[in-house]
């Protein structure tokens, strides 16, 4: 949620807007304490696979509390199989809260544990992913999975950062990431990242920008998925036959799009980016009583732009997504 406040003085009107506040909301957060596979979240599905350790709410390992979510995958068993790969995913494509667009902001937090984690030595290497950004009707818009003994993000049709060097001293201890996203099927898009391994603090590890995150499929939204998906593991090419893998505290924060001000002739021009889908523009006299805004934007390059006349009374205007 976006907001700024204006006066009928040019000069206060510009002073109180700079000093508008950003206030991000939360509006998702798995941390399993319910007990539940869907950790008490209607939508939230849990796996396609059949088997019965597929995956499981655990208290074996959790980042904070009690519980987390454990996924198993086997090799060569049908009951670790949908969508005709090997995998056990929960999924968010549910959750209308966690999906995203081309102009959506959003920072992702989450914490996954490799159990007993089987290192890589020679041979064939598959990828293990634990995490997708899942676009509809394609392939991902970024995903996180390991390779050899690195933890790295896959973006683009190639494009690889490592998020962790070297795995191998993290088996069966927890590791924290943190991606900062705004998505964008122009080249104004960026992904900022973090990693924090076994309660080390929180540290960046990547910085892309002027990029389309918003690529990966033709469907009108992306989508969370975390578990365990092995794509071109098998097991005549010699890949581990089982892997195990815990999440916990899984969250999305909305960023709101900036919003910004301008006065001329007697009038006040606010504006923010286009497009930015779901968001509102809302006016309140004294912020404790919101109402929309009835005056349509209308689109200006590359902004949404909203004119209202300057008054005597004080006024306060914010972005917020329903």
């Amino acid at each position: 949620m976006e907001t700024r406040s204006i006066y009928s003085g040019i000069f206060l009107a510009v002073l109180v807007s700079l000093v508008g506040a950003r206030a991000d909301t939360i509006v998702f957060n798995a941390d399993y304490e319910s007990g539940a596979l869907d950790s008490g979240i209607t939508g939230l599905d849990a796996t396609q696979a059949t088997a019965p350790d597929a995956a499981l709410v655990s208290t074996a390992y959790a980042r904070s509390g009690t519980y987390s979510i454990y996924h198993k995958v086997t090799l060569d068993d049908p009951a670790y199989v949908s969508a005709g790969k090997p995998r056990s995913e929960s999924d968010t494509s549910g959750v209308s809260s966690t999906l995203y667009r081309s102009g959506d902001h959003a920072i992702y937090t989450f914490s996954v544990l490799l159990k007993d984690w089987q290192d890589w030595s020679s041979g064939a290497t598959p990828i293990d992913i634990v995490w997708q950004f899942k676009h509809t009707n394609g392939s991902p818009d970024a995903f996180v999975g390991v390779r050899r003994n690195q933890l790295v993000l896959r973006y683009g049709a190639s494009d690889q950062v490592v998020l962790v060097n070297d795995i191998r001293p993290f088996d069966n201890k927890w590791i924290d990431l943190k991606f900062d996203i705004f998505w964008s099927d122009l080249t104004n898009g960026y992904i900022k990242a973090w990693v924090s391994a076994n309660g080390a603090p929180l540290t960046r590890v990547a910085n892309i920008a002027n990029y389309a995150t918003y690529s990966g499929g033709t469907g009108n939204f992306g989508y969370l998925k975390w578990g365990l998906y092995r794509p071109d593991s098998t097991s005549a090419n010699g890949a581990v036959m089982t892997r195990e893998a815990h999440h916990d505290n899984i969250s999305v924060t909305v960023v709101p799009p900036p919003l910004r001000m301008d006065f001329q002739s007697g009038q006040y021009t606010l504006a923010w980016p286009n497009p930015s889908p779901g968001f509102l523009l809302q006016t309140s006299p004294d912020l404790s009583a919101w109402s929309n805004v009835t005056t349509q934007s209308v689109v200006v390059g590359s902004e949404n732009q909203v004119t209202v006349p300057a008054s005597e009374e004080r006024g306060f205007f914010r972005l917020i997504r329903p």
